[in-house]
Order: structure tokens, then C-alpha cells, then sequence
């Protein structure tokens, strides 16, 4: 799961922010930050989620950079460069096992 920012001119009465993975907050009169949840699955292949990232050049974070074509990130339709990355989740490549023996 990646959390993520990306800013809007667009009045948060719109119905594109309706569901309960976005969260809105204020910037300015004109400007609002809309917090996404997305959720993709490592690409077999090349062993990635189709993105890369970089730091910010003016303000401090963790943003997309590029965005590889038919890759997890593309597939979704949800990322775009710039957007800037909140938070991610351990991948969990592997299931725990109860072993007690």
C-alpha cells in the first residue's frame, strides 16, 4: 500500500473525491492536497512495482519520478509523476509460518 499526495484546483465538493482511501486537506484559497491510498502488486518480470523516485528539489519528500510503461504503477492508472509518496507498507513477499515444532 502507498500513500501519496497529489495537489488539485478543484473544490472539494467535486464527486471525484468521494470513497475512503482520499482524504482532502487545504492549502490555500485555491489549492487543495488530495491523500490517495493505492495498493500494487510487484511486477514477476522485473521485480518492481513500475515506478521510480526521487527526492524533492524544493520541498523535502519522497516523489514519483518516472512512471514505466505496462508496468504496476501505469497499469492502475492511479500514479503520475510528482505525486509525492506519504508512506508504504512492508511488501509482504513471504506469509509467516506457525511453526512450533
Amino acid at each position: 500500500m502507498i500513500q501519496y499526495l497529489r495537489n488539485s484546483s478543484l473544490p472539494p465538493s467535486s464527486p471525484a473525491y468521494c470513497g475512503d482511501n482520499t482524504s482532502l486537506q487545504h492549502v490555500n484559497m485555491y489549492e487543495y492536497q488530495l491523500s490517495h491510498k493505492v495498493t500494487l502488486c510487484k511486477d514477476p518480470v522485473y521485480e518492481d512495482f513500475g515506478f521510480s523516485v526521487s527526492d524533492g528539489l524544493y520541498e523535502r519528500g519522497v516523489y514519483i519520478n518516472r512512471i514505466r510503461k505496462r508496468g504496476p504503477a501505469d497499469l492502475s492508472n492511479i500514479l503520475k509523476p510528482y505525486d509525492r509518496i506519504l508512506q508504504t507498507d512492508k511488501p509482504e513477499d513471504k506469509i509467516p509460518s506457525d511453526d512450533s515444532t
